[in-house]
């Protein structure tokens, strides 16, 4: 699993290294654009998964996925490797991320340890959205290949969006504000509720590597 790992890292830094590094850079524009501090958490964590996404495509090239299964590489290595390096992608993206807010932080009102704890507890709470996101899409590229598999996630979490865009549509028709609820409920304890969270995303990525390692079993190439 190392080696494969390995391997991963280098193509990624060969081969998507300036965009990653003009990403950045574009990242702290739109901050400012936008002036929001929380945007390039959320939106360099959510963006790194593509970027383990595409390491399936440079497999898949000029079918080099049977010569990989040639070699001494277990199939479950192979699919543990994935999300190993996805949990490192999103880490990464996540890191950079609160660097780019702590830096239109400092530019724009200076800083403070009151602000600081804020954002640490906003990025607590973001990091687990690409964590699931990871968790649904891996097994579905896996079976389906590349294109296909992060249509067919995209469609999932559009799914899942919109039935709970009619929940809250739901919940407003018979007197209940969830945007308010939910204030209340992360003005009393975001730290908590963002452990929740976490510790859901582990559990999920988890039954996930198992279903991706059953699906690659079954595969053939």
């Amino acid at each position: 699993m190392k080696g494969l790992l390995i391997k991963d890292i280098r193509l990624l830094m060969r081969q998507q290294r300036r965009f990653f590094m003009l990403l950045i850079v574009v990242v702290i524009l739109l901050n400012f654009l936008m002036e929001s501090a929380e945007f390039a958490l959320g939106y360099l964590s959510f963006l790194s998964v593509f970027f383990v996404l595409s390491t399936f495509s440079y497999d898949e090239y000029e079918n080099g996925m049977p010569f990989l299964m040639c070699l001494p590489v277990a199939r479950k290595d192979y699919v543990r490797e994935k999300y190993v390096l996805g949990i490192l992608a999103v880490g990464a993206g996540w890191l950079i991320g609160i660097l780019c807010a702590v830096i239109f932080q400092t530019a724009q009102n200076g800083i403070s340890a009151a602000a600081i704890g804020q954002l640490m507890r906003m990025a607590f709470f973001i990091i687990p959205v690409p964590l699931l996101w990871e968790a649904v899409t891996l097994p579905l590229v896996i079976r389906y290949g590349n294109e296909k598999g992060k249509i067919i996630s995209v469609v999932v979490v559009a799914i899942v969006c919109a039935n709970g865009y009619l929940a809250v549509k739901v919940l407003q028709n018979r007197g209940i504000e969830p945007g308010k609820f939910v204030d209340s409920l992360f003005a009393e304890g975001l730290g908590v509720f963002a452990a929740l969270a976490l510790v859901l995303s582990a559990v999920v990525l988890a039954v996930s590597c198992v279903i991706s390692q059953r699906i690659m079993r079954k595969k053939e190439f």
